[in-house]
């Protein structure tokens, strides 16, 4: 058998990624009014902002993606007494055949608002995250492979809008916003429990039936994203900082725990997006 098999794949068949990030803004941020250019997905993990879309409101809220149509006005309030905004996006294009116009409404057949549930969020950040850091990376054809990675998340905000969230998902959604507000702080899982309005007990047992991992290997799992996309998007910061920053006060244990979930340490990761990106 030969080594490889050669096929034709169309690539401009398939969608394609912009740019991608992820936002950070304090309580209360007004967004200015600004046009779309391309389609664009939100992913939300704390606080709430209220938009306007051509004139239509949209509250947007933890759990939630949500998707935006090129050429749409929007502008945004956020909400202080929620907290700070915690949004991962994306922007990207959806090829359009020769002949044929692009629909103006749901033209993926997507709803407009996707509850992404509890089940397949976490597979749903990792890949919104390696999407963010594709396109950090600037390698060749980046936007391919993120394409891959927006095709998987996709296909979770299709399956979202087949059960709407429930009290205690909505009420799981408040304790994963808590989390990923206080990464950097030492947490107890009554006190991440109290934010939901659930006893530590209770919470334990619906949080590893419902998240399929207990609250401290989410709360593990979390900090160990967010030290990736804190080495990725800045090559000053040092590693340590980088841990403390996260929650870690033992920079072994973080590079230990960052290995066994990465397969490599955190300064093999960043050598490897240098290399990357020349």
């Amino acid at each position: 058998m030969p080594p490889f098999v050669r096929y034709e794949l169309d690539a401009t068949a398939l969608p394609r990624v912009v740019r991608a990030g992820f936002a950070r803004d304090a309580p209360g941020r007004h967004y200015p009014e600004h046009a779309l250019e391309h389609l664009e997905i939100d992913y939300i993990s704390s606080g709430v902002v209220t938009w306007r879309v051509d004139g239509a409101p949209v509250d947007s809220r933890p759990g939630h993606a949500y998707l935006f149509l090129p050429g749409e006005q929007a502008e945004g309030w956020g909400r202080a007494q929620d907290g700070p905004y915690h949004c991962r996006w994306l922007r990207f294009t959806w090829p359009v055949r020769a002949g044929r116009k692009r629909a103006p409404d749901a033209a993926l057949g997507l709803p407009r608002a996707a509850w992404i549930r509890p089940d397949l969020r976490r597979a749903f950040e990792r890949d919104f995250d390696a999407a963010i850091e594709l396109c950090i990376s600037g390698r060749s054809n980046w936007e391919l492979a993120a394409g891959g990675h927006l095709l998987a998340m996709l296909c979770a905000m299709a399956v979202g809008p087949e059960a709407a969230p429930r009290a205690h998902d909505r009420r799981l959604s408040l304790a994963l916003a808590y989390i990923e507000r206080n990464l950097a702080r030492p947490m107890k899982i009554a006190e991440v429990a109290g934010a939901a309005g659930f006893s530590a007990v209770y919470f334990t047992e619906l949080f590893r039936r419902m998240m399929n991992v207990s609250p401290l290997q989410y709360l593990i799992e979390m900090r160990l994203q967010e030290s990736r996309r804190l080495l990725a998007s800045d090559p000053r910061l040092s590693v340590g900082e980088a841990a403390r920053r996260v929650g870690f006060r033992d920079a072994k244990y973080f590079a230990t725990a960052f290995r066994t979930r990465y397969g490599l340490t955190p300064r093999a990761f960043r050598r490897g997006l240098d290399r990357l990106g020349t």
